[in-house]
């Protein structure tokens, strides 16, 4: 067997061992792009909201592409470095959810791996995959397998049928990756298919949300759990082959929704007009406007729509995108990522609502409503659960903050409601899955395995039913078998992101004094004191938790108090109020030697630079101006080999290093701007993007110029 063979299977085998798992943080990785501050401040809000682990957060550098990428790079660059980070920090075993933050490429050229097919694939097999479908299919995806394009290769899915007027659905059914599934979509002990639950956070480059709007759909799903919210779910039905293609499961669904209290509707048209309470949709539509259907949607719900390019995030492409559902508060949506020739297969079936309000995660929902989903991108909150049975756990023995010493005993309890009966009760040290008791048993800790200092115990009960809901309580302890202790103070609790930011540890024997965060050094330092600089532009946006680690001489290790910082833009630039009602033209303008000028109306084409007549070792200068409509971060997108300086308003702005893609976020108050790029063009080509929401080519619609702009002639 050769060496990739190999290290695919070890990485596969990792998951074929029968765990018990769980559908919680604990069980779901996240996967960041930590050259894009977008992708790790979305990635930040999540793990805050859902208590993600740390260990569980696994940030990626050096990504090519940030839209699309080949097969190939897909594995080598993010699949399979996020596996073996995950084997490598003893979590495989109960990991569910692989899922993405933003600036990840969402859409995957599967060619390579189609010609292995060995002949012709049928014309709706198109070769362009979701990132989270083919990480859902990951066995196939490994092994270069290309039958991940079969429409029945889900065999997780809940398939209907019809049985005179009656509808017969599987059960629905929680997922675990340790679950094996043969050809009916039982669960089996025998070998199976096996799958990873995996969705985006978010999507804010090409045509996505804002950053802000994600943080938004994240925060309000995360308070829908347990909810149970009070709506309709509706059902649009015109003569669009986009809606004819799901129609005939419309009344089947909403039965099924009616034997659980939950109200169902058929409405004719493409949006639900004027309605005040919308748990989900289920739309088939080329293109529309939420905004002018007047109509709420209510915080947790799924709102989709069957069409060609709803998962199509390149910018300028046609077709309402899934974003849209996004923008006005839906937990989730989904969309292909190119022509899917509506085939049914490759979309939420309507039961996708059942399950949901059966108390099922939204992923779980919609991996079980499509059968063939190598396409679907699926954009949301994976684990919003708005109809979920979650329980109150106690424990008998421990609570926050004792300190803790040699062995520790503690039992847990439910303290409500009274329909919830668990099946297990799961203990989780830092994010790692230590072990499983029964009801009334209970859980020994010998703490003398665990280094001094602070550690996160986590008690997650498991509820005795097919969908397993989890409940959890978090108990922050204090460990102290020996006598020293690591002190780390923080320069500063709350910092905008061009400050430095300053960490005091000291401990009397330590050899090295170190900080991480969600698994990354971040800085460190020989010696018993040290203040170490930390780059806030390296943790992101939002909330985050430093860990200060000491390393002894005779090898011990302790840890320091957690250190909660939060990174903040610095102040938003007020704009030009004296060029605010000044003529402009469309376009930006070029800057060349001598005084010469050029209008640039587009910053799309890879030659455009070029073709405006820049050549070799030639000083250039790109000046515009721009407006925006409210005080927001906004973000350039710079893709070149070039050293490149930018101005905003006349302030020097800083871009990271690299020849990849790189992001720039710029805080700004509504009103006019003005850029400026220099450059000496050594050859190559220069992408500009610029967005919030999304993110664009620079172009005439938005960017003006004036001859203002051009430096005056020497006197």
């Amino acid at each position: 067997m050769s060496g990739y063979r190999w290290a695919v299977w070890a990485l596969v085998a990792v998951w074929t061992t029968k765990v018990m798992a769980g559908g919680g943080p604990e069980n779901v990785v996240v996967v960041v792009n930590g050259d894009s501050w977008a992708s790790k401040t979305v990635a930040n809000e999540f793990v805050k909201l859902r208590g993600v682990p740390p260990g569980n957060v696994v940030v990626l550098h050096g990504l090519d592409n940030w839209e699309q990428a080949t097969v190939e790079q897909f594995r080598e660059d993010i699949l399979k470095p996020a596996l073996e980070a995950v084997q490598q920090r003893g979590i495989a075993s109960q990991v569910d959810y692989l899922i993405y933050s933003s600036d990840i490429p969402a859409a995957i050229d599967v060619k390579e791996d189609a010609k292995k097919a060995n002949a012709a694939l049928p014309r709706v097999f198109t070769t362009t995959a979701s990132i989270n479908g083919l990480t859902y299919l990951y066995r196939y995806t490994l092994g270069m397998n290309p039958n991940y394009l079969g429409m029945r290769i889900n065999k997780y899915v809940r398939t209907p049928r019809k049985n005179g007027e009656e509808v017969e659905l599987p059960p629905t059914l929680g997922f675990r990756a340790a679950h094996q599934f043969n050809e009916k979509g039982e669960v089996t002990a025998e070998a199976g298919e096996k799958y990873l639950l995996s969705m985006m956070l978010g999507v804010t480059s090409g045509r996505g949300n804002s950053v802000a709007e994600v943080l938004n759909y994240l925060r309000t799903s995360a308070i829908a759990d347990g909810t149970r919210p009070q709506g309709t779910v509706y059902f649009m039905n015109n003569s669009d082959v986009r809606s004819t293609t799901r129609r005939p499961w419309f009344d089947g669904a909403i039965a099924k929704l009616k034997t659980i209290g939950v109200q169902g509707e058929v409405l004719n048209g493409s949006l639900p007009l004027n309605q005040a309470s919308v748990i989900g949709a289920v739309v088939g539509s080329a293109g529309f406007d939420w905004g002018k259907s007047n109509s709420k949607i209510v915080p947790g719900a799924i709102c989709e729509h069957l069409t060609s390019f709803g998962g199509v995030m390149r910018e300028r492409s046609g077709q309402t995108p899934l974003t849209e559902f996004l923008r006005f508060g839906a937990a989730g949506s989904s969309g292909t990522v190119t022509e899917p020739f509506a085939i049914q297969e490759k979309f939420p079936l309507p039961f996708i609502h059942y399950h949901y309000a059966q108390g099922c995660t939204l992923a779980e929902a919609f991996y079980q409503s499509v059968s063939g989903p190598y396409q679907l991108l699926i954009v949301g909150d994976p684990l919003c659960r708005p109809w979920a049975n979650i329980p109150t756990v106690g424990v008998e023995g421990l609570k926050r903050g004792d300190v803790l010493r040699e062995e520790v005993r503690f039992r847990p309890v439910i303290a409500g409601p009274e329909a919830f009966t668990p099946q297990r009760f799961e203990l989780y040290v830092d994010g790692i899955r230590w072990a499983a008791c029964q009801p009334g048993e209970s859980f020994t800790v010998d703490t003398q395995t665990l280094d001094d200092g602070p550690h996160d115990l986590r008690i997650v009960a498991v509820e005795d039913s097919a969908i397993e809901t989890q409940g959890r309580v978090l108990i922050p302890v204090e460990v102290q078998n020996g006598e020293a202790r690591l002190k780390a103070t923080l320069s500063a609790e709350k910092v905008h992101w061009e400050a430095p930011l300053k960490v005091k540890l000291s401990l009397p024997d330590a050899q090295t004094l170190s900080v991480i965060h969600q698994h990354r050094l971040l800085a460190s330092a020989a010696g018993a004191e040290a203040e170490l600089t930390i780059d806030p532009h390296t943790l992101g946006q939002g909330t985050s938790i430093l860990q200060p680690v000491a390393l002894t001489a005779d090898g011990r290790r302790l840890l320091g108090p957690p250190l909660t910082v939060e990174v903040t833009p610095p102040p938003a630039m007020p704009g030009l109020k004296d060029k605010a009602d000044e003529a402009v033209l469309g376009g930006l303008l070029l800057i060349l030697p001598e005084g010469k000028t050029e209008v640039v109306k587009d910053t799309q084409p890879g030659d455009w630079l070029t073709k405006a007549g820049v050549t070799k070792d030639m000083p250039f200068e790109l000046a515009a101006f721009f407006d925006v409509t409210a005080d927001d971060v906004y973000q350039f997108q710079i893709r070149t080999g070039l050293k490149l300086a930018l101005e905003i308003d006349g302030q020097a702005i800083s871009i990271p290093e690299g020849t990849g893609t790189r992001s720039v976020p710029v805080n700004l108050a509504a009103g006019r701007h003005s850029l400026r790029f220099r450059a000496t063009y050594t050859g190559g080509s220069l992408s500009l993007r610029f967005g919030g929401p999304g993110c664009t080519s620079l172009e005439e619609s938005r960017f003006k110029h004036n001859l203002t702009l051009a430096p005056k002639p020497a006197s």
